[in-house]
């Protein structure tokens, strides 16, 4: 797998399009092109698999695994060569909708098919991972995409496709936000939309981007309004030239609408310190670890704002041997199998706990066609803790909301939420960490049909709240990956 933060190897790219995906089939194409040896498509090995692939008339091909989102190999449509200067476009996308989903609604997908497409799109485009036997996956595995393209309408937060009638909505920045979600992978973020830079949205970018776990450096969009997919290819082909010739990924977002009196003012970066300076030669290098995992910038045509949030005052982590990050959640001495001992720690980040405390923990498995609510009891034993005992340690059901649920449904049943996956620890001392000490019970994961899967931990706090939505403080950063 090669990361963003990591050294050496393959870089890879990736577009997500539910409109006329006129400027990505460009964008990828070009991008290829320009770039040269260094980089591949993501979706390249995952359309490898001939028998995985379905070829309709008129040439455009589909992978569509179960409970997943489509992926489309087609050409751009006759109707842009006018637009294009009569150059076509062949390359590949997620396209959750079809090829040209307002004109085509249907004709390759059934309605369920583009339901859950969207829903798995959700984790999909905050942890794009690929490979030629599972197809795409939102556990980082096989090789993941260092720079993501979105093109998509967008409108108060939520990011939806060419029907705009709410039910092709497929990520809500604000509920992400909220969630706490993170991208674990990508280091840019490249957007064709309106609005996606407004000022109205920084807060949430600031709550989805910080942090040590999160690997995405930097967001390149808009204030306002931007073209639709064919006027838009234009200023896609220049960035990416712009890239080729080694400008800055700001650099280059800015260059390549100089000259549109409307454009060349909306456009904006909102980035970490330091990743102003990313070109597509130090990416391919390996770009320095972020040094200051709480700040932003944002970038625009006049002038650069720092953005300031307070850093949280908790955090939450699965411990091994050591402490089990992102980066290595994959080593061997990491992985997490039935009958094996893991520790999970709570820190007050200075802060100290106080005796009666509260402390909330979540425990969720993100796969999206499975419910992600099960029971505790039947999974781990509590075998002790720090600052708490097993008689201060019990479970509950957790109240998911109907939005937040992971499974590929409209309305998830009631039976879903049958089970248990919320510890309640009552803290005993003053201390500035807690612990739990936990055992996997042997059979524990029967129930998951995977071989391998993700278990994620949410913290809450008591009487602990941020500012963006007044929920508790929570932290979805820790991740353990379990094998059968």
């Amino acid at each position: 797998m090669t990361t963003a933060g990591g050294k050496g190897g393959k870089r890879h790219v990736v577009g997500i399009d539910t409109t006329d995906p006129v400027d990505t089939l460009a964008f990828l194409a070009h991008w290829k092109a320009q770039l040269g040896a260094n980089w591949d498509n993501l979706l390249d090995a995952a359309m490898a698999d001939k028998g995985k692939v379905t070829t309709f008339a008129g040439g455009a091909r589909m992978r569509l695994d179960e409970g997943k989102t489509p992926i489309f190999r087609t050409t751009t449509d006759a109707i842009h060569d006018k637009t294009l200067g009569g150059q076509r476009y062949t390359n590949t996308a997620v396209m959750p909708f079809g090829p040209i989903p307002g004109m085509e609604h249907g004709r390759f997908l059934e309605q369920d098919a583009m339901t859950a497409g969207r829903y798995y799109l959700r984790e999909f485009l905050q942890a794009p991972g690929a490979d030629a036997k599972a197809g795409l996956n939102t556990d980082g595995i096989g090789a993941v995409a260092d720079v993501v393209l979105v093109s998509a309408h967008q409108r108060g937060g939520v990011i939806y496709g060419d029907h705009r009638t709410g039910s092709d909505a497929f990520f809500h920045m604000r509920f992400a936000a909220l969630d706490n979600l993170k991208f674990l992978g990508p280091a840019w973020l490249v957007t064709s939309s309106c609005n996606v830079c407004a000022t109205d949205l920084i807060e949430s970018w600031t709550r989805l981007m910080q942090g040590e776990e999160g690997t995405l450096r930097g967001v390149l969009g808009y204030s306002g309004r931007f073209a639709d997919a064919a006027g838009s290819v234009a200023y896609s082909l220049k960035f990416v030239n712009l890239l080729a010739k080694g400008r800055t990924f700001v650099e280059a977002w800015g260059e390549s609408v100089e000259g549109n009196p409307v454009f060349q003012d909306i456009w904006a970066a909102i980035c970490r310190p330091g990743a102003e300076a990313d070109t597509i030669a130090s990416l391919e290098a390996g770009v320095a670890p972020v040094t200051d995992p709480w700040t932003l910038n944002l970038v625009t045509r006049k002038d650069v704002t720092k953005l300031d949030a307070p850093k949280r005052k908790f955090d939450v982590a699965w411990m091994r041997k050591q402490r089990v990050t992102w980066a290595t959640r994959l080593d061997k001495g990491n992985l997490l199998r039935e009958g094996d001992k893991v520790e999970i720690l709570v820190g007050g980040r200075g802060h100290v706990f106080d005796a009666e405390n509260v402390v909330k923990l979540h425990l969720m498995c993100r796969r999206v066609d499975y419910p992600v609510l099960f029971d505790l009891r039947e999974m781990f034993v509590v075998r002790g803790g720090l600052n708490t005992t097993p008689a201060k340690v019990t479970t509950s059901r957790a109240k998911a909301s109907i939005n937040r649920m992971r499974p590929a449904l409209a309305r998830p049943p009631a039976s879903f939420d049958a089970f248990h996956n919320l510890w309640t620890i009552e803290v005993t001392g003053a201390d500035d960490v807690v612990k739990l000490f936990l055992e996997v019970k042997k059979g524990a994961y029967a129930r998951f049909p995977d071989a391998r899967f993700t278990l994620w931990l949410r913290l809450a706090v008591d009487g602990e709240r941020f500012a963006l939505g007044g929920l508790h403080e929570e932290h979805e950063d820790a991740a353990i990956v379990c094998v059968k």
